[in-house]
């Protein structure tokens, strides 16, 4: 799974994709930053973004960061609207863990299910000094 994955960048079998692609390389990670396909802003299946732009980005041209790390895989694609992160790593014979975390602006939390994580954001900015709220009716 994880070979033919990366198959494209071991090999000299798509000379086209190499060309195409701007990346660094070094032992045990790989950084590519590379432009979507014209009509796409972001990597959804209509290329329209899901969300408000990630930081200080004030444009959706920005394609996609990728980062990739070894020996166990971690895939990372950053977008204007979302990050992501896959992490897959081999467990016994014939068996793979595979887990995908979304990364996005959190919206609204709900004080009856998410009570303790709310309480937690607001600690966790208390000690970093800002006042951010994190309750849905503020």
């Amino acid at each position: 799974m994880v070979e033919n994955s990366r198959e494209c960048y071991h090999c000299e079998n798509h000379p086209e994709f190499l060309r195409s692609n701007f990346e660094l390389g070094m032992y045990g990670y790989r950084i590519a930053r590379v432009p979507l396909r014209e009509g796409y802003v972001t990597e959804t299946l209509d290329g329209c973004t899901v969300g408000p732009m990630m930081g200080t980005l004030t444009g959706t041209d920005t394609g996609s960061l990728r980062v990739i790390a070894l020996p166990t895989l971690l895939l990372a694609h950053a977008n204007c609207d979302y990050a992501m992160t896959t992490a897959i790593t081999p467990g016994r014979r014939g068996h793979t863990d595979v887990e995908v975390t979304f990364l996005d602006r959190p919206g609204p939390l709900s004080p009856l299910v998410e009570g303790p994580l709310m309480a937690f954001h607001e600690w966790y900015m208390a000690q970093l000094g800002t006042r951010a709220s994190v309750r849905s009716d503020e």
